[in-house]
């Protein structure tokens, strides 16, 4: 399943999620980030919540339905859980716009953002379910808000 995800206005909070060929499917609204973000569908309205143990978690219709645990505070690398599988979600390096989804040894999904205008191209399995792509997208898309709030604090 290949997803593209733009942003609606200047500060990137906000995500119009699309087919690569086709119509809108919803929206990720990262909102205060690191505490709530939504994924709105026209299927209905899945939350990401960060637990008190530092999880974030994708709840559907009040259950957990997948779970990100950052492996470090200095790289941005999760452990992510979902029913029937797992896997590591990292950057491909320091400086980079990608992210890849490795299970098992083999890159199963990717996402790649620009750094000119923000758009995001994704890669996911064409079996997955919409949320549980989506939910991987806002874990890379909360994190590269946060590396660039943290470029702007440090360049002044």
């Amino acid at each position: 399943m290949d997803l593209v995800f733009k942003p609606e206005g200047w500060w990137g909070r906000r995500f119009r999620v699309q087919l690569a060929h086709g119509p809108a499917l919803g929206r990720i609204d990262l909102g205060a980030w690191r505490t709530r973000a939504e994924v709105v569908l026209p299927t209905g309205t899945c939350v990401i919540r960060k637990d008190p143990d530092g999880a974030l978690v994708l709840y559907r219709e009040g259950r957990p339905e997948a779970q990100a645990v950052q492996r470090s505070a200095l790289r941005p690398r999760f452990d992510v859980e979902w029913p029937g599988g797992k896997g590591t979600l990292a950057q491909r390096s320091s400086w980079g716009h990608t992210f890849v989804l490795d299970a098992d040894g083999t890159e199963i999904a990717s996402l790649k953002r620009s750094g000119w205008t923000g758009r995001v191209q994704a890669h996911f399995p064409s079996d997955w379910p919409l949320e549980r792509a989506l939910f991987v997208a806002a874990v890379a898309l909360g994190t590269w808000e946060s590396q660039d709030a943290a470029a702007v604090v440090a360049t002044g």
